[in-house]
């Protein structure tokens, strides 16, 4: 399921206006020629700086403070233009660099807008515990300030989406319906508030998916098509992940043929807003050539794979987790074709990465050892079989623990 694709969006309806909402938020000027430039994917224009007073006001604090003469507003939005490029790994440390700077000019404001954008990062580097934490930290200081009620809505829904890949089901949920709960939504709102509004359905959406709840699931996501369409916001880069969330429903119900039409489409968009070789395509890429490995068609699904692989090999950091499971699909593709050889290979390869990832970074990554340990059964392999079973058995009870700590 595609998450961070909001997150794209969200970084930067708190960010453009330097949290600078009141309860229920108002047209801004500089905000409306961003939003404007973003719908038609010109992310040149979109990035450069439009300086409120409150952020010139940082500018000028940080250089009479003697901080960096970019100032944090300036190492923010550097941030948030590597982020949207898909150079995560510089996006955290210019948003670091930033969130010092904030703390030593003791500006709360900037510190919660910055603590969420690197819960942003930290999603997109599946690092999940880090990303609720930030999360966590930016809600307090929003709900400490008041008059923040639309920061706050956009918080809880970053920390539900953080709480869902986590499978943290009911905190996800929670937090999601104290989203929907605020004040502000019964003043209507502008597009920024439809789009919030779409993305809380979205999630919800993702939540229903992972209790399989299909049904209500593609409700939420459908939902969230219309609230866009209707506020004008339709075919943009939140359509993207909804349609690919739409598409994964049709995989899990067995319906390949009709997943290929809204994933062709969320590639579409995608590739038409962030370029052809962004991060954000990988997922969709991969349940592509799942989809076409499903049909048969295992040239085209070749060709989705190597493509998602290639992204992922340039990616800084690169994300042990999604090779896998994109190695695993591959696997899966050489299987249908009969070729066990190259079947193993790839799978191998997949779990060597897999050893990689934290455990409480992927609860389900014990799956994947035990899928590997039938293939090797079936293979005729069984005591290989039992040395990976057993392996997934010692994760699973590594990943209990590592939950009983944290709570």
């Amino acid at each position: 399921m595609n998450c961070r694709l909001w997150k794209l969006f969200s970084m930067f309806l708190l960010s453009q206006f330097g949290t600078a909402f009141g309860a229920v938020p108002q047209p801004n000027p500089f905000h409306q020629a961003y939003i404007n430039e973003y719908e038609r994917g010109h992310y040149a224009d979109a990035e450069r700086p439009q300086q409120s007073e409150h952020e010139l006001a940082i500018r000028q604090n940080d250089q009479v403070a003697g901080g960096p003469s970019l100032g944090y507003a300036g190492l923010r939005n550097a941030g948030r233009s590597e982020y949207l490029a898909g150079h995560l790994a510089s996006a955290e440390t210019l948003f670091r660099a930033a969130r010092d700077s904030a703390v030593r000019a003791a500006d709360d404001e900037a510190l919660a807008t910055i603590d969420n954008d690197l819960g942003d990062v930290y999603i997109g580097e599946e690092r999940l515990d880090d990303a609720e934490q930030a999360y966590a930290r930016s809600l307090r200081l929003f709900k400490s300030m008041g008059s923040r009620e639309f920061e706050v809505a956009v918080t809880l829904r970053n920390l539900g989406s953080a709480y869902s890949l986590h499978q943290r089901h009911n905190n996800a949920l929670k937090v999601l319906d104290e989203a929907g709960k605020l004040p502000f939504w019964t003043s209507g709102g502008d597009r920024n508030t439809q789009a919030l509004a779409a993305e809380l359905a979205n999630t919800k959406g993702i939540v229903l998916f992972r209790e399989n709840s299909l049904r209500k699931a593609r409700d939420r996501f459908e939902e969230a098509l219309r609230i866009r369409r209707d506020a004008g916001l339709g075919g943009g880069i939140g359509d993207a992940g909804t349609l690919n969330n739409i598409a994964m429903i049709d995989v899990k119900q067995g319906r390949y043929a009709e997943a290929e039409v809204p994933l062709l489409r969320s590639i579409e968009i995608t590739s038409g807003a962030l370029g052809s070789s962004h991060p954000e395509l990988t997922l969709t890429l991969a349940t592509l050539g799942e989809v076409y490995t499903r049909l048969g068609r295992y040239t085209e699904a070749k060709e989705q794979y190597q493509r998602s692989l290639s992204i992922l090999w340039t990616m800084s950091p690169r994300l042990d987790g999604r090779v896998a499971r994109t190695l695993e699909l591959v696997s899966g593709m050489y299987l249908k074709q009969g070729d066990k050889t190259a079947a193993e290979s790839a799978f191998a390869k997949a779990i060597d990465f897999a050893r990689r990832v934290k455990v409480e970074e992927d609860p389900g990554l014990s799956d994947m050892f035990d899928r590997y340990a039938a293939l090797l059964r079936r293979l005729g392999k069984p005591e290989q079989a039992r040395d990976v079973h057993a392996e997934a058995q010692r994760i699973r009870v590594e990943a209990t623990l590592t939950v009983r700590i944290s709570q």
